[in-house]
């Protein structure tokens, strides 16, 4: 997961997080049943932020980019990861943090 990206990126300025196969629909989870997933967890740590906070002064990453394979599941993993951050990290979304 992740390959061709990892090795277009500038280290730098960029990290990739390959994510394996799709996370849970976070739409109608409370936030203590989200951060009990492992995959929601660690983009939770890696992003430096807790769901559902306001309180950006952790933010590791200013922008965070979804990005997914081109087909029927790379769309599906796309829509749930937008999902995710519209309901439970909306601070990263309406600062303009996440892109699509």
């Amino acid at each position: 997961a992740g390959g061709s990206a990892k090795q277009a990126r500038d280290r730098e300025y960029q990290a990739i997080m390959p994510l394996k196969g799709k996370i849970l629909n976070t739409w109608e989870v409370s936030s203590d049943e989200v951060l009990a997933t492992q995959e929601v967890h660690d983009i939770s740590v890696a992003i430096g932020i807790d769901p559902d906070s306001d309180d950006l002064s952790q933010l590791r990453y200013g922008k965070i980019c979804i990005l997914a394979d081109a087909d029927s599941d790379g769309l599906h993993i796309a829509t749930l990861l937008c999902a995710l951050f519209v309901k439970h990290f909306r601070a990263l979304v309406k600062h303009g943090h996440v892109y699509v």
